[in-house]
């Protein structure tokens, strides 16, 4: 799996980079030997990777974006073929993925930044788990020891289901959390997740819970030692 990149600074605020790599991945033990679909037959997929960036930052690092480019190229995927219960688990053939993804942070002042990713993912044919597009936003609040937290998410065309029908969904996410720090020793913490009591499946069959809220305490004693 040889891998080759470079990097070049162009500035002390210009970065820009090209990756050529290639990967595999093996089936697993279940798409291998567990349940109806198992085939013992199946070959790793594999695939070459190419891959340009480019990271800007303006204001004296207060504001970072980062721009890169993929294109992937691969063999051998792997996927549920035929219709229940006559299911099996194959390599279809060649596949080509591309797309483009962002991330921007901007640190508003000292304590206060805020950060947004974007990804844009085209296939040559639907993929479990691959989204078109992804958004993630958050922001991040310290003060004497507290940390807040604000982030959305927003999934768009999520491939849940490929055979015997293809299936996808679309949500949006907004969680949060705060916690505070006492002497780097003890983090009480409360979260809140899907407060928008979204409706979806990131696995198909398995619904995702509606809104959720859980309290808990971290004890670090390294900290506390140290």
């Amino acid at each position: 799996i040889p891998q080759f990149g470079a990097s070049c600074l162009i500035s002390d605020m210009t970065t820009v980079r090209v990756n050529l790599s290639k990967g595999f991945r093996s089936p697993t033990i279940r798409e291998l030997f567990m349940f109806k679909p198992a085939n013992p037959d199946l070959q790793p997929e594999n695939m070459w990777n190419y891959e340009a960036g480019l990271q800007q930052k303006f204001l004296g690092n207060k504001i970072s974006v980062d721009f890169t480019g993929f294109y992937i190229k691969g063999d051998n995927l792997i996927e549920t073929t035929g219709v229940f219960p006559d299911v099996e688990n194959r390599n279809t053939g060649s596949f080509v993925h591309y797309g483009v993804e962002f991330q921007g942070k901007y640190f508003i002042i000292q304590d206060l930044e805020v950060m947004l990713n974007y990804s844009w993912l085209h296939t040559s044919k639907p993929v479990i788990a691959a989204p078109e597009h992804m958004v993630f936003a958050e922001g991040n609040y310290n003060i004497r020891g507290f940390r807040f937290n604000l982030s959305l998410q927003y999934i768009n065309q999520l491939t849940t289901q490929v055979n015997p029908e293809l299936v996808t969904g679309s949500y949006l996410l907004l969680s949060t959390r705060m916690s505070y720090t006492y002497k780097d020793l003890v983090t009480f913490y409360i979260d809140g997740n899907n407060l928008t009591d979204q409706s979806y499946e990131i696995n198909y069959g398995y619904p995702m819970p509606g809104i959720a809220v859980m309290v808990g305490v971290v004890i670090d004693w390294r900290s506390g030692n140290s």
